[in-house]
């Protein structure tokens, strides 16, 4: 009898290994499967990122084919006599082309409104009168971030500031 009661005892743990691994598979193949929809919702976020930078190519693209807008006729008391349109456009979208402008939100200043002010200050300290001071200060800035006041443009068509 000893004999018969240590065999049910060993038919009865092995089916408790036997049914804890089917419920181990079990739990394995519902986390698979929860992986497998997370990276199906990923890739599916990546797919809709991919098509969004694919238009955004297309519109700058489109845009840069645009014909640059000329400057507008200076406003009244504004002296503007730099020989490029593109760079008169941003100040005048910027600052009304006044050198001594300031945004009464942000604090930013001059003709091309430079983000902290204190930028534009260090290298024209007379920034509020000097134009030809700021005509450098925001060449250089327009050379470097966009390749030039064409590239300035394009930006600012693009975002509504550059």
């Amino acid at each position: 009898m000893h004999f018969n009661q240590l065999s049910k005892g060993l038919d009865n743990r092995t089916n408790e290994i036997k049914n804890t691994g089917i419920e181990l598979q079990v739990q394995f193949n519902k986390e698979i499967q929860t992986t497998q929809k997370q990276q199906e919702e990923i890739q599916k976020q990546i797919d809709e990122l991919k098509a969004k930078v694919e238009a955004k190519k297309a519109e700058e693209a489109r845009i840069a084919s645009l014909p640059k807008a000329p400057a507008k006729a200076p406003l009244p008391g504004v002296a503007v006599a730099s020989g490029s349109s593109s760079m008169d456009f941003i100040f005048y979208k910027e600052s009304g082309g006044r050198t001594d402008a300031v945004n009464a939100s942000s604090g930013a200043c001059g003709l091309g409104q430079s983000l902290p002010c204190s930028k534009l200050a260090n290298v024209c300290p007379n920034w509020r009168t000097d134009r030809d001071c700021q005509v450098a200060f925001f060449s250089n800035y327009a050379n470097a971030r966009y390749g030039g006041w064409g590239g300035a443009v394009t930006f600012w068509y693009l975002h509504r500031w550059w």
